[in-house]
């Protein structure tokens, strides 16, 4: 729903605020009061090409404003989403247009082209007049209203589904005939490479703790060596080491302590280190006794790290990506073994295209029903609007089968005159010179 147009220095307009309240809002005013310049001002807002000098005289720029509620419009939000763009339940687009015909858009204050703004609008608003198409010439659009007057839109989306599973195995079977030797060599190919990355039982987690455990193990010796160092230094060494000094330091302090009570806070800082540095060394006494050279292991370790980098070079992957590489191919694997299988991606088929030509002819008899209902009461309607005589149908013509299932649908009108005709809006009926229809 609109809810604001904002308007800044464009062709007469200085600045100008407006905020529009659900249901039905009518602008109105003499000619020449500036109505059609909203409109075109909510046109451009909305990516209509800029085909003349809008910015105010004397102005650089002009800019346009508008705020929309989407907390209902799916379609809106999907077309933002798919765009990576934020979304929320207020959307603001924004247009500036410069004095010499530059312009920029913005979406929720991204920078955006003015196409984007243009398909995004087809969302929110339908702009019409008497000389101005809209979106009711569509025979989509059509087809949408009639599903959602017999109130089998989730239906329609339904067979739309169905149709695009059939249609998929129905590609695979036509390509598994025209290339079924390829397919065969390739189902070989796969077989014994499937074969040989399962034989090497490699996992993801496996590569960074191999790489670890190598590190160590290669290193051994300089570990043992520097931990020992390290020990003698903490607590071992005869002379001097760091828990004795620290105990010395712990007795002095304690001495001091007893002339000034301030000194308590730094010695309790030095009996938690002491405790902890002796904690350190106990630590490290029974990792020494747990280390040992290990030149087997080592040995084992380097064979496996081998035996991953050959796979690797062999099928063109990095190590890491060894384990995917597995799963990419057992799943194209199943899919040429179920090609292979003539008979069974026949019935795949076939059960495809039951399934879905069922829900398609349950959605055209609802619509032959609504169809009717639908045309005899804009019929009575029309009886209304200076079209005596005037008929409305809706014509369903069976056509191939297809996403939106078994028939075109197509609005039609007949004149007084009998002659049958395809909708072109507006009919002869009177229309305001400008409106607009939110989504």
């Amino acid at each position: 729903m609109l809810q604001a147009l904002s308007i800044r220095d464009f062709v007469i307009v200085d600045t100008l605020e407006l905020e529009f309240a659900a249901g039905y809002t009518a602008l109105t005013g003499e000619t020449g009061a500036g109505k059609s310049i909203l409109i075109d001002a909510l046109s451009l807002s909305l990516g209509a090409r800029n085909e003349g000098d809008v910015t105010r005289k004397g102005c650089e720029k002009a800019e346009i404003s508008t705020t929309f509620d989407i907390q209902t419009n799916a379609a809106a939000k999907e077309w933002l989403q798919a765009q990576e763009m934020d979304v929320d339940d207020t959307l603001v687009l924004r247009r500036v247009i410069y004095a010499d015909g530059r312009s920029r858009a913005f979406i929720n204050g991204a920078s955006a082209t003015v196409g984007q703004l243009r398909d995004l609008g087809e969302t929110l608003i339908d702009i019409y007049s008497q000389n101005a198409h809209h979106s009711l010439l569509k025979v989509a659009t059509q087809r949408e209203i009639l599903d959602a007057y017999a109130q089998v839109t989730p239906l329609a989306k339904e067979v739309g589904k169905l149709y695009k599973n059939w249609s998929l195995l129905h590609q695979q079977q036509l390509a598994y005939e025209k290339n079924a030797s390829q397919f065969a060599d390739e189902l070989a190919e796969l077989r014994d490479s499937t074969r040989e990355l399962k034989q090497l039982g490699f996992a993801s987690e496996e590569w960074q703790t191999l790489q670890q455990e190598h590190l160590r193990l290669s290193n051994g010796a300089s570990l043992l060596n520097g931990m020992e160092i390290c020990l003698q230094m903490m607590s071992e060494a005869d002379e001097v080491n760091a828990l004795d000094l620290l105990s010395q330091a712990q007795t002095k302090l304690a001495e001091l302590q007893a002339m000034d009570a301030g000194l308590q806070p730094i010695a309790e800082n030095l009996d938690s280190a002491v405790v902890q540095l002796e904690e350190a060394s106990r630590a490290l006494n029974r990792y020494l006794q747990k280390s040992e050279l290990d030149p087997e292991r080592l040995a084992e370790v380097e064979a496996r790290i081998q035996a991953i980098h050959s796979a690797a070079r062999k099928f063109r992957v990095k190590p890491d990506e060894l384990p995917a590489l597995l799963t990419q191919q057992q799943q194209r694997m199943a899919e040429l073994e179920a090609f292979a299988d003539d008979g069974a991606l026949a019935k795949q088929v076939q059960a495809a295209w039951k399934n879905y030509h069922a829900q398609a002819t349950q959605l055209s008899a609802v619509r032959q029903q609504a169809a009717k209902k639908l045309a005899q009461t804009i019929t009575e309607q029309m009886q209304a609007l200076s079209l005596k005589g005037g008929q409305f149908a809706v014509a369903l013509t069976p056509g191939d089968a297809a996403a939106h299932g078994l028939e075109q649908v197509e609005w039609l009108a007949m004149q007084a005159s009998s002659r049958v005709h395809s909708i072109k809006w507006p009919l002869a009926v009177s229309y305001p010179a400008s409106a607009w229809h939110c989504k």
